[in-house]
């Protein structure tokens, strides 16, 4: 007889939800409607704790819901109530114009050269 498959909300997540200890500055930072943010959970702080399949999905905030944030996931099409534990502020994020106007390298010519026999 096999063991059976784990069912939970964080089942298969050991690697997924490994927390560390997370400064004041970073629980109290102030985050406003439309910031894009990256969805990273972590494992020490149980309330607002998003589900497994978020994880590393990048959202943009829609409103505030008491000390957690409504985050919109583009991607999934989903509304997901979050923590400020477990966001990240994404700050540079090069833009569309930004990526056209980078220079290209030129092409580099391979030149064929003969092989000198004795």
């Amino acid at each position: 007889m096999t063991n059976k498959k784990p069912v939970g909300k964080r089942a298969n997540t050991r690697y997924l939800f490994k927390g560390t200890k997370l400064s004041v500055e970073t629980l109290l930072k102030e985050y406003k409607i439309g910031d894009k943010v990256v969805i990273h959970p972590n494992g020490r702080y149980h309330s607002g704790l998003p589900f497994r399949r978020f994880a590393g999905k990048v959202a943009v905030i829609t409103e505030k819901r008491g000390r957690c944030f409504l985050v919109h996931i583009a991607k999934e099409g989903k509304d997901v109530v979050i923590g400020k534990a477990h966001i990240k502020l994404i700050t540079n994020i090069p833009s569309t114009k930004a990526i056209a106007k980078r220079p290209t390298k030129e092409p580099t010519r391979i030149v064929a050269r003969k092989h000198h026999t004795n």
